[in-house]
């Protein structure tokens, strides 16, 4: 339930800044993008905030969540495969889980930056990936409580996610060139 609130009192006001500022940078531009792209970045936008709220939230503050993380035993792994072959098995929910998260970033990247490619994308995976197990380690550490571990084998499932998801992205393609590839204008992606 925290989790939705979270994302409807922060998450959702976010989103509705960025299309308020996005709009305001491009009220007068003659090189505003197109339609098509806008609506790509748009819910590339609401795919990033759903992100950080599974990953993320909800933070536990109270003296309840340290007794709830004693009672889960939440330990942090950093063998990797460990988890994967003794604990969760090879078609668990969160082996499928961590690979399926960041599958629709090797989608979105390669639509949405100029220089795409196979290691690029991915090392930007790694590197949102990375970025999200090093912000679990951290709030753990601070708050004295391992709601969330750091686990290597998210971070290689995540990794392989996004090298799924930009094979996905060869294959669609051609279907998706004439719609959205060949109306950016060069000045409107990111680089």
């Amino acid at each position: 339930m925290i989790d939705l609130l979270m994302f409807k009192f922060v998450g959702l006001p976010l989103f509705f800044l960025f299309i308020i500022g996005e709009n305001i940078f491009y009220w007068k531009s003659k090189n505003k993008p197109k339609l098509t792209f806008r609506l790509l970045i748009y819910s590339f936008s609401i795919y990033l905030l759903y992100v950080i709220n599974y990953t993320i939230f909800p933070i536990p503050i109270g003296p309840d969540s340290k007794f709830m993380a004693e009672i889960m035993e939440l330990k942090n792994n950093f063998i990797p495969f460990q988890s994967i072959f003794t604990q969760q098995g090879l078609l668990s929910f969160s082996t499928l889980g961590n690979l399926i998260l960041l599958l629709p970033l090797g989608i979105y990247l390669p639509l949405i930056l100029k220089r795409n490619s196979f290691y690029r994308t991915l090392l930007y995976g790694l590197c949102v990936s990375l970025g999200i197990e090093l912000t679990q380690l951290v709030l753990s550490l601070v708050l004295g409580v391992t709601y969330r571990t750091f686990n290597i084998d998210d971070l290689i499932l995540n990794t392989l996610g996004v090298a799924v998801g930009y094979l996905v992205y060869l294959i669609i393609r051609p279907l998706i060139t004439p719609i959205i590839l060949n109306e950016k204008n060069e000045s409107t992606m990111i680089k």
